[in-house]
């Protein structure tokens, strides 16, 4: 088999996510000597036409892990986007160091699902998007350096052909339950990002970046919408007008940080050292 191009699908509200991705992808291109293609699937406007896939096309897929899953949110539009598909396919799943859950396994099983051979995957550690004290300041220059040797692994892999061997067996673990800080578990799934109308100049940049559009075009003060807790508004605001309140969301948010504090490393398979 010849590749003919690599291509690379990801969901990064923060950004870190789309980092990782193109560090990766762009390895493989070098290698190889192809050319790289990026779709972005954090918006809506960019989940509505799927790539072209091929039996020589490299894909390559990157999303958060959400409670040690992919975002439920987003499967529907996943399974779509993904229909049809072909070729080798590599699986990364980036997470704030707690744990990667069985998110690597879910995207390998959607892939497969869809016609793809998963040739590879890799968990990443970065930043965690709302409790920003865990793996602050990743991905680092060492991730990125992990990142580039995975990807440059990719070529090899895809014309091998051999379908990658992940952890975990048997269904697909449930969705993590977020526990507060007396560890009972804690629940915030109405919980929205309350504006301090006194700063917010309704510029409109928080609802230009939310990815489910929950965030009011019109009047960006409000939230009509499901909310998934990504942190986009929050960190895209000009004048730092967003910020969270609920009761239970600070809470999850203190346990995670008071508890997961212990460094966690990148994994690849097959290994890259």
């Amino acid at each position: 088999m010849n590749l003919t191009q690599v291509q690379c699908l990801y969901f990064s509200p923060c950004g870190t996510v789309r980092k990782l991705a193109l560090a990766v992808a762009e390895s493989a291109a070098r290698t190889a000597n192809l050319p790289v293609f990026e779709y972005d699937l954090t918006l809506p406007a960019g989940r509505q036409k799927a790539p072209n896939y091929g039996p020589n096309v490299l894909t390559i897929t990157s999303f958060p892990v959400y409670a040690g899953r992919l975002p439920n949110r987003l499967l529907p539009e996943l399974q779509n986007i993904l229909k049809n598909g072909c070729g080798p396919a590599a699986a990364l799943a980036v997470y704030g160091n707690r744990s990667p859950g069985d998110a690597l396994r879910e995207q390998q099983l959607l892939l497969e699902l869809n016609g793809f051979t998963v040739i590879a995957g890799a968990t990443f550690v970065a930043e965690h998007a709302f409790a920003p004290a865990l793996a602050t300041g990743r991905p680092n220059v060492q991730d990125f350096a992990d990142a580039a040797t995975f990807g440059a692994m990719l070529p090899r892999l895809a014309v091998d052909g051999r379908p990658a061997i992940f952890p975990g067996e048997g269904p697909i673990a449930p969705y993590y339950q977020p526990k507060g800080l007396d560890g009972e578990p804690t629940v915030f799934l109405k919980a929205k990002p309350i504006t301090d109308t006194a700063i917010c100049t309704h510029c409109g940049r928080c609802a230009q970046v939310c990815p489910v559009a929950a965030i009011d075009l019109a009047d960006p003060t409000i939230v009509p919408g499901v909310c998934i807790k990504c942190q986009a508004c929050i960190k895209a605001c000009p004048q730092k007008a967003k910020s969270w309140q609920d009761a239970a969301f600070l809470s999850h948010q203190a346990a995670l940080q008071r508890d997961f504090t212990a460094r966690k490393e990148a994994a690849f398979y097959p290994s890259i050292k």
